[in-house]
């Protein structure tokens, strides 16, 4: 009963971003990969296979970036694939906004993760959320009424000129975009 419980430590390194966690015993090393909400996507314990640091930072480093490269699930063929939703209605009197939430594709044929809108009251006015999770963009508008408010969502949803900030929140917190600042 009384045996030695090996010492793990946590390998503190900024360089596989903040969702991967590493952590190292003698003769062992685990890679924990983590989405933003919590949920584990992969864990993996693997022997050193290599003496010496320089050689076992590498091992990591391979299972680490073999984790990251894992593919994601392509969408099946049909509409889904082209459109998030479809525009129905949306389309004739805002096509703008209807292009911003269902399209899901770019033009080059890449698929596009779908972007958000959050709309609340709140004050006397109306106020809502763009939010461009494919780019890790965000925007905040408010009016006084409500189809003012889905006006200024109609002219400024498509605009790289509008008020979009990075989102604090998003998988690329930190980096900077080509054209803002």
């Amino acid at each position: 009963m009384g045996g030695r419980v090996p010492s793990v430590r946590r390998w503190r390194t900024g360089q596989f971003g903040r969702n991967v966690s590493v952590y190292v015993e003698q003769g062992w090393y685990t890679v924990v990969l983590r989405g933003r909400n919590g949920f584990t996507y992969f864990c993996r314990r693997m022997p050193f296979l290599s003496l010496g640091a320089q050689a076992q930072r590498q091992e990591i480093a391979d299972t680490v970036w073999g984790a990251l490269a894992m593919k994601k699930k392509a969408p099946k063929g049909g509409s889904g694939a082209r459109l998030h939703a479809g525009p129905d209605l949306l389309k004739g009197h805002y096509p703008n906004l209807a292009e911003f939430l269902t399209c899901g594709v770019y033009d080059d044929g890449t698929p596009r993760e779908s972007p958000t809108i959050t709309l609340w009251a709140t004050g006397g006015q109306w106020k809502c959320i763009l939010k461009d999770r494919a780019e890790d963009l965000v925007m905040w508008l408010s009016a006084e009424k409500f189809l003012e408010l889905v006006a200024l969502i109609e002219s400024m949803c498509l605009e790289e000129d509008g008020p979009w900030r990075l989102d604090d929140h998003g998988s690329n917190h930190g980096k900077r975009r080509k054209g803002l600042g």
